[in-house]
């Protein structure tokens, strides 16, 4: 617009005033600098205002991060506060040597959920179950660590865990995701020297685990006393999947789940750690769905 004007100025100078086109050529060329002057100066506030919003916008992120943080690291404190409280029962090791079971034989296993009118004692008093394994299969791969954390009135009270001694070579793809090496299992029991004592834990107490199933086959071809007693089995990876909406998430890995959850653990893929895990997500859960678990 401002160029428009000067130009039909122009015009109208150089038709009646000829005489005076240098002068108007002048003023013409004076205007283009003040304007030019003016959008540098425009241009150099608006790149100030710019780098001031960024860095403004850099300090609220850095201050965000530095909160996040700080819960990151009050949670992981209180995730070991309450490990160190649980009271830590040895397993008794004896000379039996069982055969592994069939994964056939195994019973068919219906998993049960959380209700608004589950009872109290169900889903405050449970035993958390987790493995470490060589692989993904029961019928061919072998424990490496197994762990069961006990819960009373929702909190975590004891376990058992110990390392096992597969008897074969832990591959590494196994150790890059557990981080337990051949050195560290090779002075630890087999499993069959260990069950028996697993069996006697859990009795009584219904169980529960993240994707479960993987735990309970391993578990049950390597002679844990799973089924001689009637117990629930909470399978908490569908409870997940059903109660919280992926619009929340990513990914229902127990990892991305205790995040959401604010439960940031000390040790991932350990046995004790994920069991741990587990038993407090269990519980949070339980008390969203029940609004409280412990109105009885």
């Amino acid at each position: 617009m401002f160029e428009c004007i000067l130009v039909i100025l122009l015009i109208i100078a150089i038709y009646f005033y000829w005489q005076y086109l240098l002068l108007f050529i002048a003023i013409f060329t004076i205007l283009l600098v003040i304007r030019s002057i003016y959008h540098i100066k425009a241009k150099k506030e608006q790149e100030l205002i710019r780098q001031k919003e960024y860095e403004e916008l850099q300090e609220k992120l850095w201050q965000k991060e530095k909160e996040h943080q700080k819960r990151i690291d009050n949670c992981k404190k209180q995730f070991i506060e309450i490990s160190e409280k649980m009271h830590k029962i040895e397993a008794k090791i004896n000379n039996v040597l069982y055969k592994k079971r069939p994964l056939y034989d195994m019973p068919d296993i219906v998993f049960s959920t959380i209700r608004k009118n589950s009872s109290y004692k169900d889903i405050s008093n449970f035993i958390v179950l987790d493995v470490e394994t060589t692989g993904l299969h029961a019928r061919n791969d072998n424990i490496i660590e197994i762990s069961a954390v006990k819960f009373i009135d929702g909190e975590a009270t004891e376990y058992m865990s110990t390392l096992i001694n597969p008897r074969k070579e832990i591959p590494v793809e196994a150790t890059l995701i557990n981080n337990i090496t051949n050195e560290m299992v090779k002075d630890s029991p087999i499993i069959s020297n260990v069950v028996d004592s697993f069996s006697s834990f859990i009795k009584g107490y219904n169980i529960v685990g993240y994707n479960l199933e993987f735990d309970l086959n391993f578990l049950f071809v390597n002679n844990l006393d799973l089924f001689s007693e009637k117990r629930k089995f909470y399978d908490l990876l569908p409870i997940c999947r059903k109660h919280i909406s992926k619009d929340y998430i990513y990914n229902y890995k127990l990892n991305t789940v205790c995040e959401y959850y604010n439960i940031f653990r000390d040790d991932a893929h350990r046995s004790t750690s994920d069991a741990l895990a587990t038993g407090l997500l269990f519980v949070d859960i339980a008390n969203e769905i029940k609004d409280t678990i412990y109105d009885v």
